[in-house]
């Protein structure tokens, strides 16, 4: 006979993977418009935090206690939803992940087609770009700088910030 802890958990274990599919999904939707907005990437740049690896350390260390207890675990959903969870943390974007590309421009989540840049301008090392009142930057070597600022002044030569330091 079944007690009521091992209901209660399995139903948390059964939301907690529908939850982390339903992550995946958004996740794959937010992917793919982003990837139409930005086009192919001209210049990428990622990066890898220590909380990032912090939480992969723990993720195997939580797997491996899993794994080292399988028998107390009745089904494989324990093991499943920390498989999911790493996939949804590796493929999520990171805060400073950018890109530019044919059709626009991405930092972390915020993603935008030239079109739809509230501003931009070139300066230095950086395309720096608004989006929603705030500015953005994305690495842009100075030697991508001409190609770069044709792709802008075609989409919209009217919002280059007249900022000039």
């Amino acid at each position: 006979m079944e007690n009521s802890f091992d209901a209660s958990a399995g139903a948390l274990s059964g939301m907690a993977l529908l939850w982390l599919v339903a992550g995946l999904v958004g996740l794959g939707v937010a992917r793919a418009t982003a990837a139409r907005r930005v086009g192919r990437a001209l210049a990428r740049e990622r990066h890898v935090g220590w909380p990032r690896r912090a939480f992969v350390v723990l993720h195997a260390a939580a797997l491996a206690a899993v794994i080292a207890q399988w028998s107390e675990f009745e089904s494989v959903s324990a093991a499943l939803a920390l498989v999911l969870s790493v996939a949804l943390l590796f493929a999520s974007p990171q805060a400073h992940d950018a890109d530019i590309g044919e059709r626009g421009v991405r930092r972390g989540w915020v993603a935008r087609a030239y079109t739809d840049l509230e501003e931009w301008r070139l300066t230095g090392d950086h395309l720096r770009w608004k989006a929603d009142g705030e500015w953005h930057a994305c690495p842009a070597p100075r030697a991508s700088h001409p190609q770069l600022r044709a792709r802008l002044v075609a989409a919209c030569p009217e919002r280059e910030s007249r900022f000039t330091g």
